[in-house]
């Protein structure tokens, strides 16, 4: 925290309030102060950025986009749904634009907007955007990567949710098979997942 400040004092006055560097650094305190659950404060520094990319690299740019998804993400974690979801949608608009419908980051737009729509129980819109997740995730890097497993998981506990464990246990064992492909035995998520499986 104390260096991400140094950093943003020293570049303001060589570089100026409006340079892509000094924007860079307005969001990583942003998600400091988000980690230590200061979220106004997370809220200011990922505005702040926002508002510098906007004018200096455009609105049709990937830090931008990181932008309001930080946004979104903080605004989820408050259970602000509706500004949560905006900021999400804004993210995968200018996400789809310019990295394509299968770059990863547009996998986990989707997977926060169906996070979005578990909070409001509206689970079957939930599980379209995992489903789009998945399948965003599938095109760009294949079965061999734990986020392939990770949207199984949430799949499976939003099926658990709603008490179709049948249908849940097959995307556990899902992730499992992921997890299992690329960690070694004894990693926190298959053993998670593992216990998941035990007790459907």
């Amino acid at each position: 925290m104390i260096n991400n400040r140094t950093a943003l004092e020293l570049q303001l006055k060589v570089l100026g309030d409006e340079d892509p560097q000094v924007a860079d650094t307005h969001n990583n305190l942003g998600c400091a102060f988000n980690k230590q659950g200061e979220h106004e404060k997370a809220i200011n520094g990922y505005k702040m950025a926002l508002e510098i990319q906007e004018k200096i690299l455009s609105h049709y740019h990937p830090d931008t986009a990181k932008s309001y998804f930080n946004l979104g993400g903080v605004y989820h974690d408050q259970l602000n749904n509706d500004k949560a979801m905006k900021m999400f949608c804004m993210a995968l608009e200018i996400q789809l634009k310019v990295l394509g419908e299968s770059h990863e980051d547009v996998a986990d737009t989707y997977n926060y907007m169906g996070f979005v729509y578990k909070n409001q129980n509206r689970y079957d819109e939930a599980m379209k955007m995992h489903k789009k997740a998945l399948k965003t995730q599938l095109n760009g890097s294949g079965n061999g990567r734990s986020i392939v497993g990770d949207t199984n998981d949430y799949m499976g506990r939003l099926l658990k949710l709603q008490s179709r464990n049948r249908e849940a246990l097959e995307k556990f064992q899902d992730a499992l098979s992921v997890y299992q492909e690329v960690f070694e035995e004894g990693h926190v998520k298959i053993e998670g997942t593992r216990r998941e499986l035990d007790n459907p």
